[in-house]
């Protein structure tokens, strides 16, 4: 898949495409950020210990889910921390792009529309 892709339509911007699975009607785009460098020093530096997965929602193609699955390493520069997600907040579950989609969508739409649009949960009061 293009990168170019990635950068322009779904925002994912600094990472590199490992594969991709389609899989219960969603789109799953495995990833991991193109340089090893350290966000709090700035050091290139770093030695990688270990790495887990996060999965966040990105904008959808044709209606379809995409969750970016992305793969955060574990560096130990000064000290062991993980990669920062420059495409979404720490205890976010979506990216910045989809966050922006939905918002759009609120101006036009109901909240309960565009959570029935997106499939993403409605909180709040009355559901």
């Amino acid at each position: 898949m293009s990168q170019s892709l990635f950068y322009h339509a779904l925002g994912l911007y600094g990472y590199h495409h490992l594969r991709m699975r389609i899989k219960g009607g969603a789109i799953y785009l495995y990833m991991v950020r193109a340089k090893k460098r350290c966000f709090y020093c700035k050091s290139y530096k770093v030695i990688q210990r270990g790495y887990c997965w996060r999965r966040l929602r990105t904008l959808p193609i044709c209606r379809k889910p995409v969750y970016a699955v992305i793969k955060i390493r574990r560096f130990y520069c000064r000290q062991t921390r993980f990669e920062n997600l420059m495409i979404a907040e720490r205890e976010k579950h979506y990216t910045h792009s989809m966050e922006n989609y939905v918002m759009d969508l609120c101006s036009v739409m109901t909240v309960r529309d565009v959570s029935q649009y997106t499939g993403l949960h409605c909180k709040g009061r009355g559901n």
